[in-house]
């Protein structure tokens, strides 16, 4: 094949298509899009129907020293102190959205940091800077720390820990009009799949209470409205599997500081779970958290 102008943009706007088609149905099929992408190259290889000559040594090896540079890079960044001066500036909905994320990494990685959660949670609440910022920094070092060594920094795996308590944060904020700030949403999330873990995964009922009691110190409300449509909640799990691709791949907890990755959910549990925790925030109404706009 002759590779004119009109060759190119022809192929170009081929594959382009079927990028976008693949894209919207091998997360359906559970057919990973690089497989996918894999037979199209050998069909339209040197040796296949297209005759394209891929071999471009010069090009393989600049690739590859950009992205050992960028392993480089991405392992040698440090986190820096946060700026407080910026953070003052928050709104207290806002300045508090982004700890949750923290409860999230340390339930995941770190039983001390979790611990430490828990301690100084009203301090957080009521903004005591000192505090806050070792969060912030902890919080900061193990989501690089994950990214960059744990053997999955472009998230190509099915299993992206770093999402625990997503796959409902996402579908709340859809069904809240994005009244909900995310990390009020994350906080739901979390508070659902902690209880649904304390159910299924072999999480303690006390660590889930602990879990439960630190979301609620820090300020987060574990309720709203839209929680009583379980069935559009429900719906978030199977969007969250086409979002990520293949089959479905949860985050729960099987103690603190012990993921573990689940391919399958008892609704019947889950809808428990959801119960749960509208029923523990109804109990906890006595010190309601006040949202600040």
């Amino acid at each position: 094949m002759v590779l004119e102008a009109g060759n190119i943009l022809l192929i170009g706007s081929s594959l382009l298509l079927i990028s976008l088609i693949a894209g919207k149905t091998t997360s359906r099929l559970g057919v990973p899009t690089l497989i996918f992408f894999l037979i199209v190259g050998i069909l339209a290889g040197s040796e296949g129907l297209g005759g394209i000559h891929f071999a471009n040594a010069e090009l393989a090896q600049i690739e590859r020293s950009y992205a050992q540079r960028y392993e480089q890079v991405a392992q040698s960044i440090v986190p820096q102190r946060p700026d407080a001066a910026l953070l003052a500036t928050s709104p207290d909905r806002d300045f508090r959205c982004g700890f949750v994320e923290a409860v999230k990494v340390a339930l995941l990685e770190d039983p001390a940091l979790f611990a430490e959660l828990c301690e100084s949670a009203p301090r957080i609440r009521d903004r005591e800077m000192d505090v806050c910022l070792s969060v912030i920094r902890r919080s900061a070092e193990w989501h690089l720390q994950h990214i960059t060594r744990g053997g999955d920094p472009f998230e190509a795996l099915e299993a992206r820990p770093l999402d625990f308590g997503h796959w409902s944060a996402h579908k709340l904020e859809v069904l809240t009009n994005f009244e909900l700030r995310h990390g009020e949403a994350v906080a739901i999330g979390v508070a659902i799949d902690t209880i649904y873990s304390s159910m299924a995964a072999g999480l303690s009922e006390a660590d889930a209470r602990r879990v439960m009691d630190c979301l609620t110190d820090l300020g987060y409300e574990l309720d709203c409205p839209q929680l009583q449509d379980e069935g559009a909640l429900m719906a978030g799990m199977e969007e969250f599997r086409q979002h990520l691709g293949g089959r479905l791949t949860l985050t729960m907890l099987a103690g603190i500081g012990r993921p573990i990755d689940v391919h399958e959910v008892d609704r019947d549990l889950m809808h428990q779970a959801i119960g749960n925790v509208r029923a523990y925030q109804s109990a906890r109404q006595h010190k309601p958290a006040v949202r600040a706009n």
